[in-house]
C-alpha cells in the first residue's frame, strides 16, 4: 500500500481510515472494530502512539470504557482509563493512587492527577469522536 491517506476493510469487518506511511497505520487515523470499539488518534506501526483515545466494546468484561490520553506502543501512559465508570487517572504508564497521602507525596500525586487529566482532555478535544 502507497504512503498517504487511505479507508481498508480488512475481511474481519475492522476498518481503518487515515494516514499510512510504509504499508502500515502511521500518523493520524481511526480504527473501528467488529465488536464495536473504536480507536482514534495518533498510530505508529498500527498500534496508538501519542494522543489518543480508545473506546471499548459495550459489556467489555474488564469493566474499562474507554482511555484517553498520550499512548505508547498501544498502551496509555498518561491520562484518565474509564473503568465501572470511574476515573483512573496514569502517569507514565503508573497508575496514580486515589488514597490520600501526605506531605510532599501529596502535592506530587495532585500535580500527577492534574496532568493526567490534562491530557484526557486534550485527547478527548483533539481526537473528538463525534468528527
Amino acid at each position: 500500500m502507497k504512503d498517504g491517506h487511505h479507508e481498508v476493510n480488512f475481511p474481519d469487518g475492522t476498518r481503518f481510515e487515515g494516514e499510512v506511511k510504509n504499508g502500515m497505520p502511521n500518523g493520524r487515523g481511526i480504527f473501528t472494530l467488529p465488536d464495536g470499539g473504536v480507536l482514534k488518534g495518533e498510530f505508529k506501526d498500527a498500534l496508538l502512539h501519542g494522543l489518543g483515545v480508545n473506546v471499548y466494546p459495550e459489556g467489555n468484561p474488564s469493566g474499562v470504557g474507554r482511555q484517553e490520553g498520550e499512548f505508547r506502543d498501544g498502551n496509555l501512559q498518561t491520562g484518565i482509563q474509564w473503568t465501572f465508570g470511574d476515573p483512573l487517572y496514569f502517569e507514565n504508564g503508573t497508575y496514580v493512587s486515589s488514597a490520600q497521602t501526605t506531605g510532599s507525596d501529596e502535592k506530587d500525586r495532585l500535580k500527577k492527577r492534574e496532568l493526567a487529566k490534562e491530557k484526557a482532555m486534550f485527547a478527548k478535544k483533539t481526537y473528538s469522536l463525534q468528527e
